[in-house]
């Protein structure tokens, strides 16, 4: 095949793999409500439990027709992967020999794999905490400020009795307190500088406290950061494994390197999360569990197994396949035949 044929190919298969994204962003833009109850769900969870309002904010005309843009656009990504995938394996997968093939084989599904659980772990583990985390330290912060009404208070503390009354009393007496129902709102007889008695409210305490509004945008900005975050931690493994196979690092190594990836691990994990600790710890947990999984990997699949064909998997893990006979068909594939240099 000649280059302007392998150009034409190329052609031919970025148009297959652009093509279904348009019709999937059309009908993730329709649905767009759908695909956001799913991914800020965990916010909407943590808000209701709180007791304060269970909704997000819209802060301008048009946060929520950009959050749909944003969500179908990324979300068409996502869903076409495999497809782009398929077309780009379709598009190499002729000039691959049969023994790298192997390799591709194990990479892909093991990626995507770890792709899904990752956010699993995000949306059922990770932003439940992390929103109720959040929630409970944004409304900590209580500021005393001046109060200006110390007289009227301390008129209402000293009253004997305090009457629990939808109206005020037709007749006032000083210092007579009483508490007005349904607002519960405090009152006090008080002479004004008239010399009346009239009532006065009683102001509660005055206090600055921080109200949580979250703001739609930032929340679907944050979750998907924190999705792109994971997606790619977890990658780790598949990292870690293709190393091997390219004899950068083995298993020894890595076991002596324990330390070295804990405190990587803490500083990856310190990248891809928010500021703060607990997340932190949240993502440093399985990354560090990640990493343990990989030496596994690298001691189940080396790279020498991988490229003979003597590691197939299947229902019953992993396991090597029966030994060739003669007496069966032709058991070598024509690419087998061309790795073998005799």
């Amino acid at each position: 095949m000649g280059f302007g044929d392998h150009l034409e190919e190329l052609r031919r298969r970025l148009l297959y793999a652009l093509g279904p994204i348009i019709p999937v962003f059309l009908l993730l833009f329709l649905g767009w409500q759908t695909v956001l109850g799913f991914l800020v769900g965990p916010a909407f969870e943590v808000l209701a439990a709180s007791g304060t309002s269970a909704g997000l904010q819209l802060l301008g005309p048009a946060e929520a027709i950009m959050a749909a843009l944003k969500l179908s656009t990324i979300g068409a990504i996502v869903v076409g992967a495999p497809w782009i995938l398929l077309q780009f394996w379709l598009f190499i997968a002729p000039g691959l020999y049969s023994r790298e093939r192997r390799f591709i084989h194990l990479v892909i599904p093991l990626s995507a794999l770890l792709t899904i659980t990752g956010t699993v772990f995000l949306h059922r583990i990770m932003l439940p905490l992390l929103f109720e985390l959040m929630l409970g330290f944004g409304s900590s912060l209580t500021v005393d400020l001046p109060d200006h009404h110390t007289d009227l208070r301390a008129i209402f503390l000293a009253s004997e009795t305090v009457e629990v009354r939808t109206a005020p009393p037709q007749v006032l007496i000083e210092g007579q307190a009483w508490v007005e129902a349904p607002q519960m709102e405090a009152w006090i007889a008080k002479t004004n500088d008239l010399g009346d008695i009239q009532p006065f409210r009683v102001p509660p305490m005055p206090m600055g406290k921080l109200q949580n509004g979250w703001s739609m945008q930032k929340t679907v900005d944050f979750t998907l950061l924190l999705l792109g975050g994971v997606s790619i931690a977890f990658q780790l493994p598949v990292l870690i494994l293709v190393s091997g196979w390219l004899g950068l690092v083995d298993p020894s190594t890595l076991r002596r390197g324990r330390r070295l990836a804990l405190g990587l691990s803490t500083v990856l994990a310190a990248v891809l999360t928010p500021p703060d600790v607990f997340s932190l710890l949240l993502l440093l947990v399985p990354l560090y569990l990640l990493y343990e999984l990989s030496i596994v990997l690298l001691v189940l699949l080396p790279s020498s197994r991988v490229a003979k064909g003597n590691l197939r998997i299947g229902p019953k893990g992993f396991r090597t396949p029966e030994p060739f006979r003669p007496d069966q068909a032709d058991g070598v594939s024509r690419s087998d035949t061309e790795d073998d240099p005799s």
